[in-house]
């Protein structure tokens, strides 16, 4: 006996396999929806005890800094230049330098090292290797111009180095069109005539007393950085409005073998800052150079390698 299922049965049997295929999708949605709320609820509070990170104190953060300079030397003033790399070694910051006290000669000092590095001046200020330090006021018979704490510190020149100062002053091509000495030894300020000559990016050195005694030895190890900075002696003046009203100025100290941000920048040596693509370019390039220098064509000429690119840096 065969039985024979009719249209209506089927129909019966195949909704019925529909229901329960929609009854258990239903209840896999409800066991992943909870599931989600529940990695969601500790998700969120986590976030909500994290607090979001603050981008603009990267470069505030003063252990970020020491971090991203590469070499550890923290900023002796606070700046908002960002330190990339070591150029915070190299010196971007550029100011323009007198040849002393009295003189109006802009010189650009830029990122050079040598042993004579200042540190710890208003302006972040780097000794260029080509910069020629002036004459300290003592040395000109100008005590009115150096009222500063460390007058007691200071050591003048010998009679017969004065002497010496008062040619060069009076007759090198360096200091034409500035005030001449006298026969007293003074030397009257030099107002700047020019608007530019009044910015305030000006900076004032001078070095220790030269002589024949060890102390006046430049050339050793306890004076090399060794240099008076002069500045203004109120807030919010420069040297250069200071200097137009006759005051005398501030002179400070600044000694590498005193200071350790300055011995520490002495020691620091300039960084090959390059990426890691001029770096692969740079050994494949020493890879094929052998090949190619080899290598010849049809016409006997030598090759010339296009993909040879010039290393770059940054």
């Amino acid at each position: 006996m065969v039985y024979i299922e009719d249209e209506s049965t089927k129909l019966h049997r195949t909704n019925m396999i529909r229901v329960e295929l929609a009854r258990s999708e239903a209840r896999a949605k409800e066991r992943s929806k909870d599931a989600l709320g529940l990695y969601s609820t500790g998700l969120h509070s986590y976030q909500a005890r994290m607090r979001p990170l603050d981008r603009t104190r990267l470069y505030q953060d003063p252990a970020v800094q020491d971090w991203d300079s590469l070499a550890g030397t923290r900023r002796s003033l606070p700046t908002n230049v960002p330190d990339g790399g070591p150029r915070i070694n190299n010196n971007t910051l550029k100011f323009k330098r007198d040849t002393d006290f009295v003189s109006t000669l802009p010189y650009d000092g830029g990122g050079k090292y040598c042993e004579e590095v200042c540190l710890n001046n208003y302006v972040e200020e780097r000794r260029d290797k080509q910069f020629k330090s002036g004459f300290h006021p003592r040395e000109l018979r100008r005590n009115d111009r150096c009222a500063t704490e460390y007058t007691t510190r200071y050591r003048p020149s010998d009679p017969e180095y004065v002497e010496r100062i008062k040619d060069t002053y009076n007759n090198t091509s360096r200091f034409v069109g500035l005030h001449r000495i006298g026969p007293s030894g003074i030397a009257a300020p030099v107002v700047p005539s020019k608007a530019w000559q009044a910015s305030g990016d000006h900076l004032a050195y001078a070095r220790d007393g030269y002589g024949a005694t060890p102390y006046q030895d430049h050339t050793i190890a306890s004076k090399k950085g060794n240099f008076w900075v002069g500045t203004a002696p109120h807030s919010y003046e420069t040297v250069t409005t200071t200097t137009m009203r006759a005051e005398p100025l501030e002179f400070q100290r600044r000694c590498a073998s005193e200071d350790a941000r300055s011995s520490i920048l002495m020691k620091n040596k300039p960084l090959i800052y390059e990426s890691d693509r001029t770096l692969t370019i740079r050994s494949d390039m020493h890879a094929t150079n052998p090949w190619c220098r080899t290598w010849k064509s049809t016409s006997h000429a030598d090759h010339v390698d296009f993909s040879r690119r010039p290393a770059t840096t940054g």
